[in-house]
């Protein structure tokens, strides 16, 4: 359009009469619903001349895919899109055609119809039809259900079902997600398994090599799809398969092969469990393999063997801590030997245990009636056996003979290093150790480092805590091991607890034993240092909930100085630990310590007990209003922050919450009864985006605005699945529910579509895609609401400069954009359009824009020659008229001046001959007859002159004074009137008329008067006449020169 107001200016207009021609019908389609339709529609110029401009459509389904023509044969490419009009409907609307020969409209009309898809039972129209075909063919309804216009059949559905549709397909399309969509839309129930014999007995032989084979027989309640895990968890059982699918089942029952394996099986009865389970069940085989064989009258020597020796054990312990006394002692031990001895009479260590008994009980005697019956070469032997031989030698002996000893056990030590008994005996003899106790329990620990875990090694390092309970340096391994079984036995005694205790607050990792001895060291003894290093060891180690929370308790009811203790204790505080103390709630007014959700279970319970705490209460009121405004602004949730934005919501007024609450009004808490999901979804019809919601405690908080909305669950696997009807749906504040929104909204609001929109006018403007006529109405209407209009008005007078056709109004419209001074471009155009208009006597000059012409003139600025003639013509026009002195002068020296310049170049126009007489004799104009015309510029036109009987009598050439607009300057001076034809090239005529014969009365005294009388008389008197005034003419007058 830039190039047309240029054209106009550099003085090109169109000088063709070109139209366009559309089509004779109007525009009619069918679109498919939900679809978009691509279209196009053509037309073409009426001639060879090349058309160019715009195509619009106001539409808001229609998108003009081709804007921009230029040519003679056009074709329009274009786009329908309307998601909301449905079978049956029909549309209207208008293109809007913007040329260079002018706008034309073509309206169109879309015919909506639906994609139905076909299967072997018909069109599939409706849900029920899909049902149908599903219970029929289920992978033929699978192949419907993948299709891309399997929507097409839920127009009956008010929004839920393709919601669930949307949802369900989001990741994967098949028949899973075929099967929750029948399930959510109420068609089908939801499979559930029936198994026979859930408990199963087998016997097996002894020795038996061959595998026991068995069926699983499992029954679906009804049609459709299912996926089946199967497992077992005893490898005695082996499954032919660990997967059922729909497939697997003929009708409604499926078999899995299972298989007893002998050879993996124990003495006795094997147990065993078979899960199968799908998302929403769980059922369990029990099987009991019994594995027969001979029952034995009497117990085994061996595992007879092994009670005694843990007998032993047991007596030994109870002596060396002095709750068995020797002479009892004595003689358990001498019953348990003799039954060992006769169970084992081969055993060697057995007499040795008894030789130590009666030593250890001073009957030597009887220890020497029994060595004499070992053999000779005991004592010499290099082996455990020998060295305790000479242990036991060492009994009663001086310490030379039993250093003697120690350096012989030493040596075979190296040989047998792992060897309890060596260990132990060097315990007992090497005076090292016995000297060093931190040594002794080195040695101890180094030794049960390396996998033993005899209680007799824990008996040994447990007493020498006991005595010196400083070589408890750190909790290790070890350590820990040590602990568990003083704990057990009851051996945590109060020296080892004043060590343990402080040793709390040097640990850097949290370890479950190490707390386990701090609570025993409590209940042991209730002092408030062990509750103290309890709570600091919690708090270093970041130990915070339920478990731990008695603990804090305790340091706040002694008011125990420890930092971070009130933090530690509402870290691990419920509600059902009960209420908080005064100086916690005193605590938290000032600290923010907390993270955000703790602080939420803190303001909460004040807010619930604000009646009760008293004074309390308006402290904690600006810090609860400020938490909740930062919560309100991230949209967060939970059941703690809702009773917070409950008592803000009743506290401020309507305004202020509305400015505040986001979309906490539409807050919901959902509870799931599966506990396998770990996500839920919430689609909403009016959001493309998915709420997807982890769900902690099987609870998630959600934002449903209106119906219909979907919810979904979705697995840790990322296996969707419709909810139905197996969820909870909690309101969080007051206020309507979602169920009920609709009706209210309906009622405050029965009906608003008369209600205005000036936002919609403002983009209807901007937009610019309407015709002409109710663009302008839309410029007014927004101009009279105060709207700023003046892009608007402009961009319509660019409009009708490049169609050529103006609208009634548009000199205001001209003279506003003057007034507020705008596009220059735009400006001159109008002007040069309407003065060219102006000289070809189609249209009026606007005063406006002779007002501006005299500026531009008065200022040297307009330099258009159809402005120039335009305005010299309505000076001429308006001599008459009543006008000031100052302003009539002005018009007239510029009008002289613009005559003279065009007379100079040899221009004229056919209104010279109403000029004033004044300035016709002065510039020699009377008796001038001008033809003008209007062609196509550059071109080569003639004058045929023709007598009464149309004979041709004079040809005069035609000059183009102005691209387009020929004229040509005749001389009268025929007898009787003559007609005229202006002519081409090729003698197409493009104007004719009547010439006057002669002039009249008026120049009878001119010199063109007395030229027309000589040639008429043809005498000498007329002749002399003629040739004085002209001699005179040319001694007092100067010729103009510009």
């Amino acid at each position: 359009m830039k190039r047309k107001l240029q054209d106009i200016i550099q003085e090109k207009f169109t000088y063709e009469d070109t139209h366009l021609l559309l089509p004779d019908m109007d525009l009619n389609f069918t679109a498919i619903e939900s679809e978009p339709f691509e279209g196009t529609f053509s037309f073409h110029s009426s001639n060879e001349h090349p058309i160019r401009g715009i195509v619009s459509c106001e539409h808001p389904c229609v998108t003009c895919l081709d804007t921009e023509f230029n040519g003679t044969d056009i074709q329009i490419r274009f786009r329908y899109a309307d998601s909301q009009q449905t079978e049956g409907m029909t549309d209207q609307g208008v293109f809007v055609i913007t040329s260079n020969v002018g706008e034309y409209l073509l309206p169109f009309r879309a015919n909506v119809t639906r994609r139905y898809l076909m299967s072997s039972i018909g069109k599939i129209k409706t849900l029920n039809d899909f049902t149908n075909l599903c219970k029929l063919s289920w992978k033929e309804a699978l192949q419907i259900f993948k299709s891309q216009y399997f929507c097409n059949i839920l127009h009956h559905d008010s929004g839920f079902q393709k919601l669930l549709y949307r949802g369900l397909t989001e990741h994967a399309c098949g028949a899973a997600q075929m099967e929750e969509f029948l399930i959510g839309c109420g068609k089908k129930e939801r499979n559930h398994l029936i198994i026979s014999r859930p408990e199963r007995g087998y016997k097996v032989s002894k020795g038996s090599i061959l595998p026991q084979s068995d069926l699983l027989d499992v029954e679906k309640s009804t049609w459709g799809y299912i996926h089946v895990e199967i497992s077992c968890d005893a490898p005695f059982v082996r499954l032919e398969k660990k997967q059922l699918r729909y497939y697997d089942f003929v009708g409604k029952h499926a078999e899995v092969q299972y298989h007893i394996m002998p050879g993996l099986l124990h003495g006795g009865k094997n147990y065993a469990k078979i899960r199968i389970q799908t998302p929403f069940q769980t059922e369990t085989i029990k099987i009991t393999v019994t594995v027969l064989k001979e029952r034995s009258v009497k117990k085994s020597a061996h595992w007879e063997n092994r009670y005694i020796h843990s007998q032993m054990e047991k007596y030994y312990l109870d002596y060396r801590r002095e709750e068995m006394t020797k002479e009892l002692w004595m003689q358990e031990m001498e019953v348990l030997l003799k039954r060992a001895i006769s169970l084992d009479p081969e055993n060697e260590w057995l007499p040795l245990y008894r030789i130590f008994v009666l030593l250890t009980g001073g009957d030597k005697l009887g220890a020497e009636a029994i060595s004499e019956k070992l053999p000779k070469n005991i004592q010499n032997q290099r082996t455990p056996l020998g060295a305790f031989y000479l242990y036991l030698t060492t009994i009663g002996e001086t310490p030379a003979y039993s250093r003697e000893v120690t350096r012989r056990v030493k040596e075979i030590y190296l040989k047998y290093p792992s060897h309890p008994v060596l260990v132990w005996v060097l315990l007992h003899i090497d005076e090292v150790l016995l000297r060093n106790p931190e040594r002794k329990y080195q040695w101890i620990r180094k030794y049960m480092l390396k996998g033993n875990i005899s209680p007799i090694f824990y008996e040994e390092a447990t007493c020498l805590l006991e005595n010196h309970p400083e070589m408890l340096h750190e909790v290790d391994v070890f350590e820990r091991r040590l602990l568990i079984w003083m704990m057990k036995h009851n051996r945590l005694s109060p020296r080892i607890i004043d060590r343990l205790v402080p040793m709390a607050q040097l640990q850097k990792t949290f370890d479950p034993v190490y707390f386990r001895v701090l609570c025993r060291c409590y209940r042991q003894g209730s002092e408030t240092t062990v509750i103290k290093n309890i709570c600091i060891y919690l708090i270093k180690c970041n130990r915070y909930g339920t478990v731990y929370f008695p603990w804090f308790q305790r340091g706040i009811s002694r008011h125990l100085k420890i930092a971070g203790l009130y933090e530690a204790y509402m870290l691990s505080w419920t509600k059902a630990n009960g209420a908080l103390p005064e100086e916690i709630l005193h605590y938290f007014v000032r600290s923010k310590a907390l993270p955000a959700k703790r602080r939420a279970m803190l303001y909460a319970y004040v807010v619930r007990n604000k009646e009760r705490i008293g004074k309390i209460w308006q402290s904690y009121q600006p810090v609860i209003r400020e938490f909740a405004s930062q919560e309100l602004k991230k949209e967060h949730m939970s059941e703690d922050l809702a009773v917070i934005y409950e008592d803000m919501k009743q506290q401020l007024t309507d305004g202020a919450w509305k400015y505040m609450r986001k979309s906490a009004d539409d807050a919901y808490r959902i509870r799931v009864p599966n506990p396998d999901m770990t996500e839920l979804w919430a689609l909403q019809a009016d959001s493309d985006q998915i709420q997807k919601v982890a769900l902690y405690e099987r609870s998630a908080y959600v934002y449903l605005h209106s119906k219909p909305f979907a919810i979904l669950y979705a697995d840790q696997a990322g296996n969707v699945y419709t909810a139905g009807k197996q969820f909870h749906l909690k309101k969080m504040l007051s206020g309507a529910h979602v169920y009920q929104k609709d009706q209210i909204e309906s009622e405050q609001h029965p009906d608003n579509s008369e209600i205005s929109n000036d936002v919609d006018l403002a983009e209807q403007i901007k937009t610019f895609d309407a015709p002409m006529t109710v663009m302008q109405r839309r410029i007014t209407a927004a101009r009279e609401e105060g709207m700023d209009t003046a892009d608007a008005e402009e961009k319509l007078l660019v409009y009708m400069l490049f169609t050529g056709n103006f609208l009634p109004g548009h000199e205001q419209l001209f003279e506003r954009i003057v007034a507020r001074k705008g596009e220059p471009l735009l400006l001159q155009a109008y002007m040069t359009w309407f003065s060219y208009q102006y000289l070809l006597g189609t249209a009026e000059l606007p005063a406006q824009v002779q007002k501006c012409l005299l500026e531009e003139f008065s200022a040297g600025r307009m330099h258009q020659r159809c402005c120039q003639a335009a305005f010299l013509k309505r000076c001429v026009k308006t001599v008459t008229d009543d006008k000031e002195e100052e302003m009539r002068h002005t018009e007239e020296v510029l009008a002289t001046k613009l005559l003279e310049h065009f007379l100079l170049k040899g221009i004229y126009f056919p209104f010279y001959q109403e000029l004033p007489a004044k300035l016709q004799r002065k510039y020699l104009l009377f008796g001038e007859n001008v033809i003008s015309c209007v062609a196509q510029p550059e071109q080569v036109l003639h004058v045929m002159i023709y007598n009464e009987r149309h004979e041709k009598v004079q040809s005069v050439g035609m000059q183009e004074i102005l691209p387009g607009l020929y004229t040509c300057v005749l001389h009268t001076f025929f007898e009787k009137e003559m007609q005229y034809e202006a002519v081409t090239g090729s003698g197409e005529v493009l104007e004719s008329g009547t010439l006057e014969a002669k002039p009249g009365s008026e120049y009878e005294e001119t010199r063109y008067g007395r030229l027309a009388a000589w040639m008429e008389k043809k005498d000498r008197q007329s002749a002399y006449e003629y040739a004085e005034l002209t001699d005179l003419a040319d001694a007092l007058f100067l010729p103009i020169e510009e």
